[in-house]
């Protein structure tokens, strides 16, 4: 998660800073925590390829973050 975290924090507060925290900001941060929440459950249980999938779509939470800067 340490990996993750510091990308999504600074694109978190940058969009806050710059008044880009629209339904686009909220959908990414949501989508962002609940599939990193999702992953560490699916990490503990083992299941290698839910989370790589859920990792993959907290990823995309991230990009929408940053589509809200250039929507």
């Amino acid at each position: 998660m340490v990996e993750n975290l510091v990308p999504f924090a600074a694109l978190a507060l940058a969009a806050q800073i710059a008044g880009k925290d629209g339904a686009l900001t909220a959908l990414g941060t949501q989508l962002f925590f609940w599939c990193r929440l999702a992953h560490a459950g699916v990490y503990i249980v083992g299941i290698p390829y839910l989370r790589t999938l859920l990792w993959a779509v907290s990823v995309v939470g991230m990009a929408l973050i940053v589509e809200a800067f250039f929507g």
